[in-house]
């Protein structure tokens, strides 16, 4: 059951990463930061659907692809933290991205390593 949901989870953060970026594109403001964003996170999700289905990348067990998958949507973060960090947007804003990012990294190591979240706290 458990892998059944990260394939499910895996389809819908590519289909909605993909249908942000279409919107995206179609509007004319074309931020290719955020399309950067975008590719990572429906390539984070796209780890999710190779641990879900099992898929053989790269001699990685089904945890580590969801640790991959973790890290890309945590990088798609960070830099949107920096992004809006950085152009001078809303600083709380940019700061509650950077937590999110940093959370998701420790989550994805610890998923790499076969543990989850909260390992860190157990330590």
């Amino acid at each position: 059951m458990h892998r059944r949901w990260l394939t499910a989870i895996g389809v819908g953060t590519v289909l909605v990463t993909l249908g942000l970026a279409a919107v995206v594109l179609v509007s004319g403001a074309v931020d290719l930061i955020l399309l950067l964003v975008l590719v990572l996170w429906a390539l984070g999700g796209t780890g999710w659907i190779a641990a879900g289905e099992d898929w053989a990348v790269a001699d990685l067990t089904w945890y580590q692809l969801v640790g991959v998958g973790v890290g890309l949507v945590a990088a798609g973060m960070s830099l949107l933290a920096v992004q809006t960090l950085a152009t001078g947007g809303d600083q709380v804003v940019g700061g509650m991205q950077a937590m999110i990012a940093v959370v998701l990294a420790i989550q994805a190591a610890n998923h790499y390593r076969g543990g989850n979240i909260t390992d860190v706290v157990d330590v």
